[in-house]
């Protein structure tokens, strides 16, 4: 079974991560598959919404440290990992359809910048966002490092960065990282209202909406997005970053 799968109602495309037995943690399987999927939503022409959502007991609980730990982890495999991360964002961001994240529970490492990369974002009252990779020596992406503190300002993103502040639901609302709030059992229902409300929009709207903001972002995101690869790549294949990785799964 895919690790990501996608269904049509309507209009609206639903990409949904599905490790939930690893809690969605990011492995390259993931990422392959949810690039994928988010391709085969793009070239419907019909679907004027996406939905990133996920199953299980959280949305991602960050990077799969396993892979990361594993021998085979080499430079060819790194430049691969980061790229299809990265590339998930260019396609998140400056594709036509407005997206919609939905997310419930823990919100982790890498996981953190798709509802960044979202038109619209709903949290559970059960979420809980974190980015660990600066306490092993790793680096952001998904152009986190850009979007979090334009949604929560700088000295707040450089505290979650820095040292992985745990942001809770009632605290993502009041800086801005999400945009509303609802009941974890209301998650679903409240996605799908949005994405029927803008779908009952005229469709040139929804696409001039989107192409204004991807034009006026676009060369800060690749900027940005540059700089993670960059980091990222230097952090991946650090012997000292690889040995926490591995203590840290020892102790899970």
């Amino acid at each position: 079974m895919s690790t990501v799968q996608l269904e049509r109602k309507g209009a609206i495309a639903i990409v949904t991560l599905n490790r939930p037995d690893c809690l969605n943690a990011i492995s390259d399987r993931l990422l392959i598959d949810f690039q994928s999927r988010l391709d085969e939503a793009a070239r419907d022409a019909h679907a004027r919404v996406l939905i990133v959502r996920a199953a299980g007991r959280a949305f991602c609980a960050g990077d799969d440290l396993t892979e990361l730990a594993q021998s085979s982890y080499d430079a060819g495999y790194a430049q691969d990992f980061i790229s299809r991360l990265q590339h998930i964002t260019r396609t998140l961001m400056l594709g036509r359809q407005t997206v919609i994240c939905a997310v419930h529970g823990y919100v982790v490492g890498g996981g953190v910048a798709w509802p960044l990369n979202a038109d619209f974002t709903i949290f559970a009252d059960d979420a809980v966002l974190f980015t660990p990779e600066a306490s092993y020596g790793l680096f952001a992406s998904g152009a986190t490092t850009l979007l979090l503190a334009r949604r929560c300002g700088q000295e707040m993103a450089n505290r979650i960065l820095h040292f992985g502040a745990r942001v809770e639901a009632p605290d993502l609302l009041r800086l801005g990282i999400a945009g509303e709030i609802v009941h974890k059992d209301a998650l679903d229902r409240r996605t799908m209202e949005l994405a029927e409300q803008l779908c009952a929009l005229p469709a040139e709207s929804l696409i001039r909406l989107k192409s204004a903001h991807a034009e006026r972002i676009r060369d800060d995101l690749e900027k940005a997005l540059a700089i993670e690869t960059q980091y990222c790549m230097e952090a991946s294949l650090d012997a000292t970053s690889r040995a926490r990785a591995a203590n840290k799964l020892s102790r899970a």
